[in-house]
């Protein structure tokens, strides 16, 4: 009976100390409710898009980098390389050019191409269960995420479901190739059909925070559109703990800036990757770099955490959350990602053998 009584009270601290950790992590991403008075969006004027300008030249001139729908969930291709990090000065294309890169919330716009695993997951565009009004680009805003096979994207796992909703069971979207979210005819759409969390999940204390989405075209997917979409490389590095201490890497997201409101244009935050962190074998913490540092905010979760090696980005970490009660755009205290190459197996388990590089020091 004594032993009984004592893992009862066992159980029970346990569950008292998952609530208050729970009550004391910092959420990321966007919350319900959404506004019911907000004003319809306004039409679209393709006149004014420069995805839609932009995308048509470059996938006419190197077609490759341009897949068909169904090629995106279907067919094995090379992983993007020979890439540029963000922050580099290159010289762009001229159908690139008037589009200044500038500091936006503590973060700086990627220019359209630079970024091309990125990876939208989008609330639907009527939602009666919340608000009768259409949701405009900025309340359909919901997680990140990177491509990383035929029709797999990676991002964190507190990203499939939006408060108790779930985004396959409430018809959430993927979208790829798209930069800037605030034109409609940025990307290619896709329904979710497989959602999976991380082996050792744990809510609200944001414990093993990485997932896998699985998509597919449906009778909404654009497939006369082509956009810029190429998939990614998952680190394959060793796992120890601390072994990219010290690296510079880069984040990317759509999440709210410093006015409060998501970004349109895609932005990258860069960071230094910290030696320590609270479970250095899942997780990875890295702290804007300068007086400007970016750190993620709502709507960043699930995004990735990049590390260039000698020309390839390889995926490393997915956004996860803040530290202690850390808020949006404060840097004196780390973010938090779930570090890609602990989940590899498991990834693999799921989408089959994938390319991807040991970073290389």
């Amino acid at each position: 009976m004594a032993r009984a009584t004592s893992q009862l009270v066992s159980a029970l601290l346990i569950l008292v100390s998952s609530a208050l950790l729970a009550q004391n992590t910092p959420r990321i991403e966007p919350q319900f409710p959404l506004d019911d008075v907000a004003p319809e969006p306004p039409p679209y004027d393709e006149a004014s898009d420069p995805e839609a300008l932009g995308q048509p030249m470059l996938c006419f001139s190197e077609p490759w980098r341009c897949p068909e729908p169904e090629d995106a969930t279907t067919k094995p291709r090379d992983v993007a390389s020979g890439f540029p990090r963000p922050d580099a000065k290159v010289k762009m294309p001229k159908w690139k050019k008037g589009r200044q890169t500038h500091v936006v919330g503590r973060g700086a716009p990627v220019q359209p191409g630079q970024a091309p695993w990125m990876a939208q997951i989008q609330r639907p565009a009527r939602m009666p269960s919340v608000t009768q009004r259409r949701l405009d680009w900025e309340d359909r805003q919901f997680c990140g995420g990177a491509w990383i096979a035929p029709g797999w994207i990676l991002t964190a796992a507190h990203c499939l479901y939006d408060g108790r909703t779930s985004i396959k069971d409430a018809r959430y979207r993927v979208r790829l190739g798209v930069n800037n979210i605030g034109f409609q005819s940025g990307g290619i759409s896709y329904r979710i059909t497989e959602i999976h969390e991380g082996p050792g999940y744990r809510p609200g204390v944001y414990s093993n925070d990485i997932a896998l989405v699985r998509f597919a075209p449906d009778a909404a997917t654009e497939r006369g559109r082509r956009a810029w979409s190429e998939q990614i490389a998952i680190d394959g590095g060793p796992l120890s703990a601390g072994n990219l201490s010290g690296d510079q890497a880069w984040f990317f997201g759509w999440g709210r800036t410093e006015r409060d409101r998501p970004s349109a244009p895609l932005l990258f935050g860069k960071v230094k990757i910290e030696p320590k962190c609270s479970n250095d074998r899942f997780a990875i913490c890295a702290k804007g770099i300068g007086p400007g540092g970016a750190t993620q905010c709502h709507g960043d979760s699930g995004g990735p955490l990049v590390i260039w090696d000698k020309g390839t980005p390889v995926l490393v970490g997915v956004v996860s959350h803040n530290t202690e009660h850390t808020l949006c755009g404060n840097q004196r205290k780390p973010g938090v990602f779930t570090r890609v190459s602990a989940f590899r197996n498991w990834i693999e388990g799921k989408t089959g053998r994938l390319p991807g590089l040991a970073f290389r020091r």
